[in-house]
C-alpha cells in the first residue's frame, strides 16, 4: 500500500482493537469455518459488498479503510490476532461499508453464518464473544468521533504516529520504526493541518527525544512517553 494514497486520518491513536476473546472461547472459534491464508493486500471485503462469511484472526493483520470520493484512503481500524471482524455486516445482512483488507501475511477461520450461529445456539461462550466483538467495534468508532473533534495540534500529529506505530510498526532494536516512508506533507494530509503547523509540532516531539526520522524513516524511541505527551497535550 502506497501511504500517499491515504488522506485526512484522525490521529487518535485508537485504530487497533483492543478487544482480545479469552483463551478457551478462542478455542471454539478456531475449529469454526475454513482455514485460509492471505497474502498481503489481499481484499477480504468491499463497500457495497452483502457478506457471507466473517474471519477469525489466527495470526496477522487487518485494516479497514475508507474510500474518499477522490479516490484517497483513509485509515481507519487495525485488528490483530484473537480477533473476529465483519460478523455485524454477516450477522444483520447490511452491505459492507469499508475496505478490509491483510496489510501483512494473515491466517484466519472464514467462518459462514450458518456456522456461526449454529455455533453461537449451541455454545453460550461463542455467542458472548460475537456480541463482544460487534460491542468493541461500536466502542472504538465512538472514541474516534470523540476525539476528531480534539482540535489541537500536538494531540493531533502525536495520536497520527501512534495509528501509524499500531499498523506500519516494527521493532527495530530498542524503537519502533514506521515501516512506510512517509513525509511531513503526508502527514499534513493525514491529520487535515498546514505543513508548517506539522513541521513545528513534529520538532517539539524530536526535541523531547520521542520522534527521529532516519534515510526517510521515521522512529518512535518510547512509545508509551509518545502516548503520555498526547494525552498532556488533550489535558491542557
Amino acid at each position: 500500500m502506497e501511504m500517499n494514497s491515504l488522506t485526512h486520518g484522525s490521529g487518535n491513536g485508537l485504530l487497533h482493537s483492543k478487544y482480545q476473546q479469552g483463551k478457551q472461547n478462542n478455542y471454539y472459534l478456531k475449529q469454526l469455518g475454513q482455514r485460509v491464508e492471505c497474502k498481503s493486500g489481499k481484499i477480504l471485503a468491499r463497500p457495497g459488498e452483502i457478506l457471507s462469511h466473517c474471519f477469525f484472526i489466527r495470526t496477522g493483520r487487518v485494516a479497514a479503510f475508507a474510500t474518499t470520493s477522490a479516490g484517497n484512503e483513509r485509515l481507519l481500524y487495525s485488528f490483530e490476532a484473537d480477533n473476529l471482524i465483519l460478523a455485524q455486516y454477516v450477522i444483520s445482512g447490511k452491505p459492507c461499508s469499508l475496505h478490509y483488507r491483510a496489510i501483512i501475511p494473515t491466517v484466519a477461520q472464514m467462518i459462514s453464518l450458518n456456522e456461526l450461529t449454529q455455533a453461537m445456539c449451541s455454545c453460550h461462550a461463542v455467542t458472548l464473544d460475537v456480541i463482544d466483538a460487534i460491542s468493541e467495534y461500536s466502542e472504538i468508532a465512538i472514541q474516534r468521533l470523540i476525539n476528531d473533534l480534539e482540535p489541537k495540534a500536538g494531540a493531533r500529529i502525536a495520536g497520527q504516529f501512534i495509528d501509524l506505530a499500531d499498523v506500519f510498526g516494527v521493532v527495530c532494536g530498542d524503537k519502533i520504526m514506521i515501516a512506510e516512508k512517509i513525509t511531513q506533507d503526508m502527514i499534513a494530509s493525514l491529520v487535515g493541518l498546514h505543513r508548517v503547523t506539522v513541521a513545528k509540532e513534529m520538532k517539539k516531539l524530536k526535541d523531547c527525544g520521542i520522534l527521529s526520522q532516519k534515510e526517510g524513516n521515521y522512529f518512535i524511541s518510547d512509545l508509551k512517553a509518545l502516548i503520555a505527551y498526547r494525552n498532556n497535550c488533550i489535558e491542557q
